[in-house]
């Protein structure tokens, strides 16, 4: 059985609700783990080379561990919240991915939340590890039940995600934040399957003909297609799926079995990229012709 994929619900200023897939607890750790191999693929050669630089000089080997130890320390804490606050709330690895870090609320990620949840991850994992593998530079001889108690703590944060309503850990409890999938544009299987059923050739929109319209539209053509259980009218329909047509400028015109299929599609496709847009802080609320020539 596939597992159920729970959503970050976002209510706009039009009470139109968009549903942000949320990340996986097993696919933000492998995202943690690929980051974390680009940053030791840095950090490595960053510690060779200075220690070869620093014997060449002549300097003393505490010097340059003092020094390099350090350094390789603030590049993997300033990797993670300066990628996501230079590329909206993602890393390589999220990137890699397609997830995202954004505001409970949907917003993009704020500088001090991308911090808070960033830093507190030293003391979800960085310092208990340290203990528990008790490297001489952190914590010389340390005793046997500091370990335990290490891997302890570790390991109920670890747990944390796997029962948490929004898949979050401690930082994002303290951020605010939530980590998401970014939605994709694409054709929604039950719509696939009624092409198939009926013959009919699904319709794929292109960015250009998604970009016209903002939440408010959305809203109007939800609220149309609400009705569709209790009958609409031909006449309705018609109209509104030639308005749709002219105003994105889809090419030819829409036989009338194919319609209603039309604004089906036209309403998913519409919605996934403007979930997409929100998570980009590009939130658009209605299309920029005056509302009256709204569907």
């Amino acid at each position: 059985m596939a597992e159920r994929v729970r959503v970050l619900e976002v209510v706009t200023p039009e009470q139109v609700t968009l549903a942000l897939p949320l990340a996986s607890p097993w696919t933000r750790f492998l995202a943690f783990v690929l980051d974390t191999f680009f940053v030791l693929l840095l950090s490595v050669p960053l510690l060779v080379l200075g220690n070869a630089a620093a014997a060449m000089a002549h300097l003393p080997e505490g010097i340059a561990t003092g020094v390099l130890v350090p350094l390789a320390w603030l590049l993997r804490v300033a990797w993670f919240p300066g990628f996501e606050l230079a590329h909206q709330g993602q890393t390589p690895g999220k990137r890699l991915l397609d997830l995202r870090v954004v505001m409970a609320d949907g917003t993009p990620l704020t500088p001090a939340a991308a911090l808070a949840r960033n830093l507190s991850r030293e003391a979800e994992l960085s310092l208990p590890l340290a203990a528990l593998s008790g490297a001489s530079l952190f914590a010389p001889g340390t005793p046997g039940p500091l370990r335990l108690a290490a891997a302890a703590w570790m390991f109920l944060f670890g747990l944390l995600p796997l029962f948490q309503r929004r898949h979050a850990r401690v930082g994002d409890l303290l951020a605010g934040t939530a980590v998401v999938r970014s939605p994709r544009a694409e054709l929604p299987a039950e719509l696939a399957a009624e092409g198939e059923e009926t013959g009919h050739v699904p319709f794929r929109f292109l960015p250009a003909h998604l970009s016209v319209y903002g939440i408010h539209e959305l809203q109007v053509l939800e609220d149309l297609l609400r009705r569709e259980e209790h009958g609409l009218d031909p006449r309705v329909v018609e109209k509104v799926c030639e308005t749709i047509r002219r105003r994105i400028g889809w090419p030819t015109a829409i036989p009338p079995r194919d319609r209603l299929l039309f604004l089906r599609s036209f309403y998913a496709q519409q919605r996934a990229f403007l979930e997409r847009q929100v998570l980009l802080g590009r939130r658009k609320e209605r299309k920029d012709a005056p509302p009256g020539n709204a569907p």
